[in-house]
């Protein structure tokens, strides 16, 4: 797949996680004001210029002498100008003038001393300094915010390099799958009985668009039985199954779902009453004759669920012949079933029952999907002949 970003997707990013590289910025401006203000000790420089009349090469290892100096004094001599430039650099402001004046006596005793100057000329007087030579705080605090820029841009950089597939045109450009829509993030979503059905009217959109998708698909058009599957867990399949539910009940008087999520139940518990039994008991005594009983009707009109049931039963009991003939049976029964099911890329129960639907259709979360997840699913769903109608790109901002 192709990973250059463009700016069309760092925007994004930036905008979808406002509040963090706003924190950044925050921060990185606190800390350059307590280190500008409280960490950051002031030193105080005091400067002089001399000028005298020689310009011996031995003048230069007299004027920075530590006997002189004592390290304390930072002196540069100019031959050609024939200028002595003082510097001194203190915490304390007095102490940095007084060091200052001491090494000037010195420097002139010792240079009329040793060279017999007739010129010893002080052109910049050192004078009591009454800032701080190192303290800026409009500096310091812009540098700061600088950093919390660069650590910004960085942040992006590293999210957008780990990022998943984050939109349908990837899916299709680069996987060769069919994309039949997204759905956006629902944020008021639960689990409650009455409130898990979604009450966003863009999403309701989005999945008419899906059922469209599904149902005029040239490829296997019409389907009765649509499995689907997440690429791994959390990628909301059980919310899909539910309102897309909801979407064909408006076209058809019997629709079923079947939740087959045998650790989860989400649907189960969403929908179904408490403790019931269904799909798990149908297998364990591979007895399809009481099917009915178990279905139950939902508060949604045209809808009904065969709960998960309360046996215990394996995996490995769905790659028997009796979840074929419960479908079998059921199809007689209902225009249009959806089974809800795990993660096909960590559990073995969607694989058998992929090669039992007419078509399945995989759902993949926006920004956490990765290439690999797709591509795997789609080799465990062509493994056993499952059809694949299609990808839903699921929680997209």
């Amino acid at each position: 797949m192709n990973e250059e970003l463009d700016l069309k997707q760092i925007v994004k990013c930036s905008y979808q996680r406002k509040t963090i590289l706003i924190t950044i910025i925050i921060l990185s401006i606190v800390l350059g004001m307590l280190y500008t203000f409280i960490i950051k000790k002031p030193t105080y420089q005091v400067t002089a210029q001399i000028l005298i009349d020689k310009a011996d090469g031995s003048i230069e290892q007299v004027v920075s002498s530590k006997e002189l100096s004592q390290d304390k004094v930072k002196t540069e001599f100019d031959k050609t100008s024939k200028l002595i430039k003082i510097t001194t650099e203190m915490s304390n402001q007095e102490e940095a003038l007084n060091t200052t004046n001491q090494y000037i006596e010195k420097l002139q005793t010792k240079l009329q001393e040793v060279y017999d100057l007739k010129t010893f000329q002080i052109i910049e007087n050192p004078e009591f300094p009454q800032k701080a030579s190192n303290i800026n705080y409009a500096k310091d605090i812009l540098i700061a915010l600088c950093i919390g820029i660069i650590i910004d841009g960085a942040y992006i950089m590293l999210v957008l390099s780990f990022r998943g597939i984050t939109n349908i045109f990837e899916i299709e450009e680069y996987l060769k799958i069919k994309a039949l829509g997204n759905v956006n993030l629902d944020n008021k979503k639960n689990k409650k009985q009455d409130s898990y059905t979604t009450k966003n009217e863009k999403i309701a959109n989005q999945l008419k668009r899906i059922q469209a998708n599904l149902m005029l698909n040239k490829d296997n058009k019409n389907p009765q039985t649509i499995l689907l599957t997440g690429t791994k867990i959390g990628e909301g399949t059980s919310y899909i199954t539910n309102n897309l539910a909801i979407q064909f009940a408006k076209l058809y008087s019997k629709i079923l779902v079947i939740d087959t999520d045998i650790k989860d139940k989400t649907l189960t518990n969403i929908m179904a009453k408490k403790g019931s039994a269904g799909l798990t008991e149908l297998i364990q005594t591979n007895n399809v004759e009481n099917i009915e009983k178990l279905v139950q009707k939902t508060k949604i009109e045209n809808i009904s669920i065969l709960p998960v049931g309360t046996a215990k039963i394996g995996e490995e009991a769905f790659l028997t012949e009796t979840i074929s003939n419960v479908i079998e049976e059921l199809k007689r029964n209902y225009n249009m079933i959806l089974i809800d099911t795990s993660s096909i890329n960590e559990n073995v129960l969607p694989i058998s029952l992929t090669s039992i639907a007419d078509a399945t259709v995989l759902i993949a979360e926006s920004g956490k999907v990765k290439q690999e997840d797709i591509l795997k699913a789609k080799m465990e769903i062509e493994n056993v002949g499952g059809k694949i109608a299609g990808i839903i790109l699921n929680k997209t901002i």
